[in-house]
């Protein structure tokens, strides 16, 4: 992943999140930082997607994420993913109740 696809990720979930916070976790956070591990050769090239912290988040918030994010995978032109956690002490992704983890 490149700099500007994270951007790019990052103002999608914005708009639909209308979020106070995002943080982005893992290689993606690296990015910010050193922007050739996304450039061609670089460990992070192959990389398509991004871990992300939204705050706030509940159950309705993070269906709408994990339902833009199943549309958004569909398409040949979107080949950026997420995984979007609740702003809570929690690792688990946050998802609505009764829909299996992804």
């Amino acid at each position: 992943m490149r700099l500007p696809a994270l951007k790019l990720l990052l103002d999608a979930v914005q708009s639909l999140a209308r979020a106070q916070r995002i943080r982005v976790l893992g290689f993606s956070a690296l990015l910010a930082s050193f922007p050739e591990l996304g450039e061609a050769g670089g460990p992070l090239e192959l990389s398509f997607d991004a871990d992300l912290l939204v705050e706030p988040c509940d159950e309705q918030l993070a269906a709408m994420l994990h339902e833009a994010e199943a549309k958004a995978t569909c398409s040949p032109s979107a080949p950026a993913t997420t995984r979007t956690f609740c702003g809570r002490k929690s690792s688990r992704p946050c998802r609505p109740a009764g829909k299996p983890d992804w």
